[in-house]
């Protein structure tokens, strides 16, 4: 191997590598995919208020609706929101979803003007099994739980599961 095959140049960048899948390659999959988006530097405002949670549970299911998402399980903590959302075949943009949900978000929560509400992007994964997706709605109920919200997810008045899913 020579130096110039370790180069800096030659290995691949964390900056420069796509954050996701190109979208063409979710649509056609039939997956369902863990989401998540978080605030802005972590800033607990999501559930501040129940008024404020309630309008992220309108907007999330409003955002899913009009992109034709499939929403199987959510959970919307204090600053990050977790979605388990079905792709169509039909060609659903994920990307545009998510897009649609924080601002619609961002402009009824109305966050000052010099503030932003959301982190930049969300982070997706793909659960390629169906065997895997009790495991990803079990995961993003109970985090209610694991932050202190409810002893058990169903008390919790921020998340959700499909009845397709089970209970």
């Amino acid at each position: 191997m020579s130096d110039r095959e370790n180069s800096p140049e030659q290995l691949p960048s964390r900056l420069n590598r796509r954050p996701r899948l190109d979208s063409s390659v979710y649509g056609p999959s039939g997956y369902a995919c863990h989401l998540i988006t978080n605030t802005h530097a972590g800033r607990p405002v999501l559930t501040e208020t129940p008024a404020a949670a309630l309008l992220v549970v309108d907007c999330l299911r409003a955002a899913a609706q009009a992109q034709g998402i499939e929403l199987l399980a959510y959970c919307v903590m204090s600053s990050h929101v977790h979605i388990i959302a079905l792709v169509r075949p039909q060609g659903t943009d994920l990307v545009q979803f998510m897009k649609s949900f924080k601002m619609r978000v961002s402009r009824r929560l109305r966050a000052g003007p010099a503030e932003k509400l959301w982190q930049e992007s969300f982070y997706d994964r793909v659960l390629r099994q169906a065997e895997h997706l009790p495991t990803a709605c079990e995961y993003v109920l109970n985090n209610a739980v694991k932050e202190g919200g409810a002893e058990n997810w169903k008390e919790y008045p921020y998340a959700w599961l499909s009845p397709e899913v089970g209970s």
